[in-house]
């Protein structure tokens, strides 16, 4: 398990600081008795299921200070002058996602075979994105928390080892992957 607190000066006031946190765990099978009665464990040289799921925050691509509006000095002609330069939105939080992770790696006689399945869910939500305003604001978009996307499939790995002596070793790998990403809600 493990907690963090993150804090960035790109966010609003109100929400600089996010708590993200994250648990997982790992069951070794072939250290169960019922799994050694079966013999199982003359065939498997491992087998592990595992699952985790979190919370991460991501504040990627903002500029500094993204949450306040902002003023820049310069030239009209020769003439030296202040014009608004960044629309603020003293509302923005963290972007955060939802991980859930779900595993299986094995490996037979002696790991000679061995692979993994793994199924993976992430929802992103408080998306950071331009909105489209109001272009009497100055601006035609202002950074904004909208949106939700979720990202989900499955990756299989396999490898086989032919070949294994002390000065020589094979190894022949394959994988396969699936991703699947779905936008659930944007800006109005």
């Amino acid at each position: 398990a493990n907690v963090r607190r993150d804090g960035a000066s790109q966010l609003g006031v109100n929400s600089k600081y996010g708590i993200f946190w994250g648990v997982s765990a790992s069951w070794d099978v072939l250290s169960e008795k019922f799994i050694q009665n079966m013999k199982l464990d003359k065939v498997f040289s491992s087998l592990r299921l595992r699952s985790s799921y979190g919370k991460v925050g991501n504040i990627g691509g903002l500029g500094n200070f993204a949450s306040l509006s902002t003023y820049s000095s310069g030239l009209y002609g020769s003439a030296g002058t202040v014009g608004y330069s960044q629309a603020g939105n003293p509302n923005l939080t963290w972007e955060t996602s939802k991980k859930t992770d779900v595993g299986l790696n094995f490996g037979l006689f002696n790991d000679r075979i061995y692979g993994g399945f793994d199924y993976y869910n992430s929802i992103t939500y408080d998306l950071l994105l331009n909105v489209n305003i109001a272009s009497s604001a100055g601006f035609t978009t202002a950074l904004t928390n909208v949106g939700e996307v979720e990202n989900k499939g499955f990756e299989i790995d396999l490898g086989f080892t032919p070949i294994k002596t002390n000065n020589f070793k094979w190894d022949v790998k394959t994988n396969y992957a699936t991703y699947k990403t779905k936008v659930v809600a944007l800006a109005s």
